[in-house]
């Protein structure tokens, strides 16, 4: 059997709402959009969000509405890209932190190490869905007068304490490209519970207009389409149900692979629910290219996310010279992710544990 890493489902309440709206004749951000903001906004139980048009102008936006020019802002150096472009690209400068090789999230021993009187904001990144430990995070920034941007890209439905990612830090952001838990495309969203930040980022959104060809800031062209917020509209209705069988898939997997004394695996803090995107592992010994070679060759989805961490990438090197997290270094040689989405049949993962045990055996 093969076994895909991601299934990617438009249903049809989805397909049928972007067909109304190619037959309206009007297909750029409007009332489909603002209607997607508001059902978002219930379902993930916060006050404000805006649509954009990626998850990475999602971080942009959400940073512009924060911080100035010069800020430094502390960031996981394990992580996807977007999580420091996004600073960098807005004028400021990302400072890379080594992470919790447990946890897979920031290292605060290391960030505290790294703050100075320039530093503004800290962005955690909670991979894999998977949340880091809220309450810590909000303890270190108060005590050290910090804002917070949760990136919440790949955390759909994780929950801290039973409550919503999305309510929690000055603002969260989510990318809705098509291996998400929640997708549109391409498309992103920031939530916040605070007015001002919503209205800025609206504004700097939409090309810094604050009424019709009134413009007050430096804004960009980041509108999500009609198009785009109709697929997502669409998978919300769905979207607790696929959740639950994730929870269900993730959870069957860890438990039956964890016997395996060759694999670690993600940790998950007591308070904290997963919305798992994926079920992300590592070796503890021997050759990872070797055993995802197996698992191709047995027709398993598999993928590593990610093999060179944010410090080593040549462009940041460049920029702002080099910087030690060995933790995150060692990380990205181990690491390796399995599927775990709603579509999984109880079959297929029985057949992904019995062919990772036999490769160990």
């Amino acid at each position: 059997m093969e076994i895909p890493l991601y299934s990617i489902e438009v249903k049809e309440e989805s397909k049928k709402i972007v067909l109304d709206v190619l037959n309206s004749g009007s297909l750029k951000q409007g009332k489909v959009t603002e209607k997607f903001e508001s059902e978002f906004s219930k379902v993930f139980d916060v006050k404000y969000s805006v649509a954009t048009s990626s998850g990475t102008s999602a971080l942009h936006l959400a940073v512009l509405s924060l911080f100035e020019k010069g800020d430094e802002v502390l960031v996981p150096s394990f992580t996807f890209f977007a999580t420091a472009s996004a600073v960098a690209l807005s004028g400021l400068v990302p400072v890379f932190c080594d992470v919790e090789f447990d946890y897979f999230g920031i290292d605060l021993k290391d960030a505290e190490r790294k703050i100075s009187k320039k530093t503004k904001g800290i962005i955690p990144a909670h991979l894999f869905g998977v949340p880091q430990d809220i309450e810590e995070i909000e303890k270190f920034a108060k005590e050290n007068n910090l804002k917070i941007i949760n990136d919440c890209a790949q955390s759909h439905g994780a929950l801290w304490d039973g409550k919503n990612l999305a309510s929690f830090g000055n603002c969260s952001i989510f990318s809705f490209y098509p291996t998400k838990n929640l997708f549109t495309g391409e498309g992103g969203m920031v939530c916040t519970n605070d007015i001002k930040i919503k209205e800025k980022v609206s504004y700097l959104r939409d090309h810094g207009m604050v009424s019709p060809y009134e413009h007050h800031f430096l804004g960009f062209n980041y509108r999500m389409t009609d198009i785009e917020a109709g697929i997502g509209i669409g998978q919300l209705s769905f979207f607790e149900e696929q959740l639950k069988k994730r929870r269900e898939n993730y959870f069957y997997l860890k438990k039956n692979l964890e016997g395996i004394k060759q694999l670690g695996f993600q940790k998950v803090p007591k308070k904290a629910t997963p919305g798992p995107s994926l079920l992300t592992c590592y070796l503890k010994e021997g050759s990872r290219d070797g055993f995802l070679k197996y698992l191709k060759e047995k027709d398993i989805g598999c993928a590593i996310y990610y093999p060179k961490p944010l410090n080593k990438q040549k462009v940041f090197i460049e920029m702002y010279g080099e910087t030690d997290c060995p933790k995150a270094d060692q990380l990205s040689k181990v690491v390796f992710s399995l599927p775990t989405h709603h579509k999984l049949r109880k079959e297929e993962m029985d057949y992904i544990i019995e062919v990772v045990k036999d490769f160990f055996k």
